[in-house]
């Protein structure tokens, strides 16, 4: 990739791709990750599928990034309500709907979504914050479209499951 290129690859995208594994991994660990995207572009953007988009691409370079810190993003978001604060000092998240009973709901999503399946989690995230298609996230996960949209279908009912269990446990009653 020639220098004119990859800058250019840079500037389209870095702010989006910060923003997809800042959301999950928190600011901090994001530049390092984001670096090594970006890296990971430079050293292997001959073997890079044709049809591949550069979004698409590079999102994906930073999911299979991304899994390598499995723990540190599924404690970021069981501990969500603690790190987030209070719903005047936080915009409301695009996971939830507007209008969503407040900030204990939106622990109970995020503490649901720590519990998903990583793939099934990659493409929550990647249909939800970063309002991929289903061909992108099917190109971010490596994943068919036909397999996104299944999952995706699975993935709603299993967090209204486990938002109900949370719920009953945060009451105090067995789920």
């Amino acid at each position: 990739m020639s220098g004119p290129v990859a800058a250019r690859l840079y500037d389209d995208h870095v702010d989006a791709i910060y923003g997809y594994v800042a959301r999950r991994l928190g600011p901090e660990l994001a530049v390092e990750v984001v670096a090594e995207v970006f890296e990971q572009a430079l050293r292997t953007h001959e073997r890079r599928s044709a049809k591949a988009t550069d979004r698409g691409w590079l999102l994906a370079l930073a999911t299979a990034l991304l899994r390598r810190h499995g723990a540190t993003e599924c404690r970021r978001l069981e501990n969500w309500a603690a790190e987030h604060g209070t719903a005047s000092s936080t915009p409301r998240d695009p996971l939830l709907p507007a209008g969503d009973a407040g900030d204990t709901e939106i622990a109970v999503a995020m503490r649901a979504a720590a519990e998903l399946d990583p793939v099934d989690r990659d493409l929550l995230f990647l249909a939800a914050w970063e309002h991929c298609s289903t061909s992108e996230a099917a190109e971010a996960t490596g994943l068919t479209p036909a397999a996104v949209r299944t999952r995706m279908n699975a993935i709603r009912k299993e967090l209204k499951r486990l938002a109900v269990a949370g719920r009953h446990r945060d009451a105090g009653y067995d789920a």
